[in-house]
C-alpha cells in the first residue's frame, strides 16, 4: 500500500483559488485569490451581518460563483453556524427547505429573490434577513 502524502497547511499569502471574472472591464480573466483574501472576506461578512454558531445560511448561489462560496458558505462557517446546500435551487423548493432546516438567512441574486417571491410559502419565522448580491433589488 502506498503511503499518502504528507498535508501541509496553506499560509496566508498561498493562492487559493482562481476567480474567473469578466468584472468591470467585459474582458474575462483570471484573479488570484489569497487564503488571507478568503478569511478576511468571510470574517467581515460574518461581522457585519452578526452572523453566530446558531445561525443557518441557505446557499441559492452556485458554489463555483465567489458569492456563494464566500458571503454565503465560508462566511456562516466561519462564525460557526451551518449551511444548507441544495443539490440544485429550485425556488418551489424554497420555503419548505428554509422551514425544515431553520433558515436564518440567504443571500441570492435578484433573480433568485423574484422567482423566491413569485413562490409564496408559509413563513420562516426563523429568517432574519434576505441579502442581495451581484447587482441591487428593486425598489418593488
Amino acid at each position: 500500500m502506498a503511503a499518502s502524502p504528507a498535508f501541509e497547511p496553506g499560509e496566508p499569502d498561498d493562492v487559493a483559488l482562481l476567480l474567473h471574472t469578466s468584472g468591470t472591464t467585459s474582458r474575462p480573466k483570471q484573479v488570484p485569490l489569497l487564503q488571507r483574501n478568503l478569511v478576511a472576506s468571510a470574517r467581515a461578512t460574518a461581522s457585519h451581518y452578526q452572523l453566530g454558531p446558531g445561525d443557518v445560511s441557505y446557499c441559492a448561489m452556485p458554489l463555483f460563483h465567489v458569492h456563494g462560496l464566500v458571503g454565503s458558505t465560508l462566511a456562516q462557517l466561519t462564525a460557526g453556524g451551518a449551511v444548507v446546500t441544495p443539490r440544485r435551487f429550485a425556488p418551489s423548493r424554497f420555503w419548505t427547505e428554509a422551514h425544515d432546516h431553520g433558515v436564518t438567512w440567504v443571500s441570492a441574486s435578484p433573480t433568485f429573490h423574484q422567482a423566491i417571491l413569485k413562490r409564496p410559502g408559509d413563513p420562516v419565522e426563523t429568517l432574519r434577513f434576505a441579502r442581495s448580491c451581484s447587482s441591487a433589488l428593486s425598489p418593488e
